[in-house]
């Protein structure tokens, strides 16, 4: 399992993340392996199983690192 900092941008992450913690809560916004762009609601801060190929600017959560 590998670890990196995100960045929301419109560009694709180096590798698809397996999962995606935020250290602090907001809004994800991301395009998923499936390349179906996707929002949540307002999350806290945690750790989700999401799959994601990037993480799109309309994110407000922040401290964002994707894992493999």
């Amino acid at each position: 399992t590998k670890a990196f900092a995100i960045t929301p941008a419109d560009a694709d992450l180096p590798v698809p993340t397996r999962m995606i913690t935020i250290n602090v809560g907001g809004i994800l916004s991301f395009l998923g392996g499936d390349n179906i762009t996707y929002t949540t609601a307002a999350l806290p801060a945690g750790s989700y199983p999401i799959c994601a190929t990037r993480v799109l600017p309309a994110t407000t959560a922040t401290g964002i690192t994707g894992w493999t």
